[in-house]
């Protein structure tokens, strides 16, 4: 039987019962077996009433833990997106200091590469464009051939 017919005969089973308390004086009594039987079947539809709507009550209650389950589920879903995206913006800042770190590393290289040639050129009487190309060597060498043309346009 589906729940609904089992609520319909226990419904039934209720007016029945009525019926027959009404039409019969219980305290004379009807055969034992027949009475046995409706109380017996009463009982049991009662019982099996009590059991459905019990697993109504449970069947509801975890339709609303899943639906609030899934509302935090998606919740994290945005917090997730959400710190990906902050995290995608860090990687961005952080290559771009790092550029720019280089960057100052190359220039003050450069930088210094210029002062030892303006100050030796004033000092040693030597060929001072050996000292230059030297200076110019440990410039490539220290920041790569392309950040070395600063150097190379002050000759």
């Amino acid at each position: 039987m589906t729940d609904n017919e089992i609520i319909k005969a226990n419904s039934l089973l209720k007016k029945l019962e009525e019926a027959y308390n009404a039409y019969f004086d219980t305290s004379k009594g009807m055969p034992y077996d027949i009475d046995t039987t409706l109380r017996e079947t009463a009982i049991c539809l009662e019982n099996s009433l009590n059991e459905i709507n019990r697993q109504k009550a449970e069947i509801e209650s975890l339709i609303k833990l899943n639906s609030l389950e899934s509302e935090i589920v998606a919740e994290k879903h945005k917090e997730i997106e959400r710190l990906q995206g902050y995290n995608e913006n860090l990687q961005t800042a952080n290559t771009v200091l790092s550029n720019e770190i280089l960057d100052i590393k190359a220039e003050a290289v450069k930088e210094f590469a210029e002062r030892l040639k303006i100050r030796f050129a004033g000092t040693i009487s030597c060929n001072a464009g050996a000292i230059y190309n030297a200076a110019d060597k440990i410039l490539k060498e220290m920041v790569g051939e392309d950040n070395s043309s600063l150097a190379n346009k002050n000759n």
